[in-house]
């Protein structure tokens, strides 16, 4: 009789351990979800917290952007004033490459090279001595924005992914 006694205080001990396991692995099983949604939480607030760091910077981009088609079409416009239009109209073509090579990009490398090689054109022009350079007319003019604009876009576009 003592075996049987032993054997049934054995098994309920057993027992009694096997509940606690179940219990303990449901506290740790409850405890790695909040740990989860912790974290989680953690990284979308440190995601938001450089979303304006992220803002600043696109915003210098299309500035940039801007700013150098702005140079390229000021000094267009400053040089057309006496030459051909086939000057007028190899800038147009150059700058639609331009626009065409940046909505390429998906990514801010690509657009700081396509942006590296807009400006370093720009400078180039800039630099050419031109007595009456080209001056483009309201329907180039407008055209020409319509380009910067799309530009722009596909910079924004690919700075956001």
């Amino acid at each position: 009789m003592a075996y049987r006694e032993l054997v049934e205080s054995l098994a309920a001990r057993l027992e009694a351990l096997e509940a606690q396991v179940g219990e303990r692995a449901r506290e740790r099983d409850e405890v790695a979800k909040l740990l989860a949604e912790a974290r989680e939480h953690v990284r979308r607030e440190e995601f938001a917290a450089a979303r304006p760091h992220r803002r600043k910077r696109l915003r210098r981009w299309i500035f940039a952007i801007a700013g150098a088609v702005a140079v390229v079409i000021g000094v267009l416009a400053i040089r057309h004033a006496t030459r051909k239009p086939d000057r007028m109209t190899e800038a147009v073509h150059r700058l639609e490459a331009f626009t065409f090579e940046m909505c390429s990009c998906s990514d801010t490398k690509c657009t700081q090279g396509v942006t590296d090689e807009l400006m370093k054109w720009a400078q180039a022009e800039a630099k050419k001595d031109d007595a009456d350079p080209p001056k483009p007319d309201d329907q180039t003019s407008k055209y020409l924005q319509g380009v910067v604009k799309t530009m722009a876009d596909c910079l924004q576009r690919a700075m956001s992914h």
